[in-house]
C-alpha cells in the first residue's frame, strides 16, 4: 500500500473529509483529491502537516508493515506507558517488602499502613 493510500485510509477512519484536509493545507478540495489520487506529488511540508493533523509519526505511513501499527491518540498511549511504569514500580516494591511469593498468588491490599499492623 502506498503512502497516499495509507493517508486516505486513516483520514477516512478518522471521519475527516478531503475538503477538511485541503483546508488544513491551504489548498482546494480538488487539489487535495488529486494529491490523494497520485496525480500531484505531495510536498514534504504538507506531508509533515498531515502527520501532525492525523496525530501519527511520519514513519507510520512509510512502513511496509501496515498491520503492525495500532492507531491510538498520543494521550492514550502516554497513559498506557505511565500505567506500565506504575506497575513495574509496584512489582519492585512488592519484592522489596518480601511479598514476592504470596500464598495462592494473591496479594491483599489495604488502604492505610495501620491496616497492615
Amino acid at each position: 500500500m502506498n503512502i497516499m493510500d495509507k493517508i486516505k485510509r486513516l483520514r477516512e477512519a478518522r471521519g475527516i473529509t478531503q475538503k477538511e484536509m485541503g483546508s488544513l493545507l491551504g489548498i482546494a478540495k480538488e487539489t487535495y483529491r488529486n494529491i490523494e489520487n497520485g496525480l500531484i506529488r505531495l510536498k514534504l511540508d504538507d506531508y509533515l502537516e498531515i502527520c501532525t493533523f492525523l496525530n501519527v509519526a511520519p514513519s507510520y505511513f512509510l512502513s511496509e508493515y501496515d498491520q503492525k501499527y495500532a492507531i491510538a491518540p498520543k494521550e492514550q498511549l502516554n497513559s498506557l506507558f505511565a500505567l506500565v511504569d506504575q506497575l513495574q514500580t509496584i512489582k519492585a516494591d512488592i519484592k522489596i517488602l518480601g511479598f514476592d511469593q504470596v500464598k495462592d498468588n494473591l496479594l491483599y491490599m489495604s488502604d492505610s499502613v495501620e491496616d497492615n499492623e
